[in-house]
């Protein structure tokens, strides 16, 4: 069977509340029909230094243990502490060259989660962390924390929810993950679980050739301590436009996630 190389980039948060909407959603590709060929995921930490990798190491975990618990079953197996170097494989770590290395705004950015496919299979996962962004790299109201978890959720299919969510497409007060977090969460596992048990195949896994894909994304305002938000596409302009007219009202400065 042919292959196909996808390169799925997800997704970014806003600090300002999102409105009350849809709930949980699959990110695109997930929907196309794309899903892990087994579970759980393998998952590394890498980074530059000792005091680093520590951090990122434990809240990762914190993060893993938070949505394993809600869904009850292994998603990641995470590879215990760090590992000193530029990441391969299935992994998360900083960037200090985030507007190059990803094409995103490090002034509205605050992490990027790319997805890769082969066949029908995602075959690899990175999430990027925006290393300018100080409140970020220090943890500042459990920013950091925040992060991993909404980027987690992308890893295994979840997109941005309209609900007042961890998985919401807005960085928020939500510092756990809620209802909506677990019910996205527990469908894309059983979806993902199903497609294993009956060997399904997507029907663009016999496509040929590159292709890349902007599968979601949201932009806010730069912030002094908080940031996320969309990328390209209608649902980037959207998330910008309210976004906006939302930071007019409140006089709310906020920066964004991938």
């Amino acid at each position: 069977m042919p292959k196909s190389f996808f390169l799925f980039i997800c997704c970014v948060f806003t600090l300002i509340k999102p409105s009350i909407g849809f709930a949980w959603a699959f990110t695109e590709d997930f929907k196309q029909g794309y899903y892990w060929g087994s579970l759980p995921i393998d998952l590394s930490v890498y980074a530059s230094s000792a005091s680093e990798g520590d951090q990122l190491s434990q809240l990762t975990q914190q993060a893993q243990q938070e949505w394993e618990n809600t869904v009850g079953r292994e998603i990641w197996s995470l590879r215990p502490g760090y590992v000193l170097g530029g990441g391969s494989g299935n992994h998360i770590r900083w960037s200090d060259n985030f507007a190059a290395e990803t094409g995103y705004d490090p002034s509205t950015t605050l992490a990027v989660t790319v997805r890769y496919s082969s066949g029908t299979y995602f075959s690899k996962v990175v999430i990027i962390l925006n290393g300018g962004n100080n409140a970020l790299r220090t943890n500042s109201q459990n920013m950091l924390k925040k992060t991993i978890l909404h980027e987690l959720g992308h890893t295994f299919g979840l997109d941005h929810s309209q609900q007042y969510s961890i998985m919401g497409a807005n960085l928020s007060g939500v510092s756990a993950l809620t209802y909506d977090d677990a019910q996205g969460s527990n469908a894309a596992v059983d979806e993902n679980l199903y497609r294993q048990q009956i060997g399904y195949v997507s029907p663009l896994a016999k496509d040929s050739g590159n292709k890349t894909f902007a599968a979601c994304g949201s932009v806010a305002l730069l912030s002094s301590d908080d940031s996320d938000g969309p990328g390209p596409g209608s649902s980037f302009v959207l998330s910008l436009l309210i976004g906006l007219s939302l930071a007019m009202v409140s006089a709310v400065r906020s920066a964004k996630f991938t």
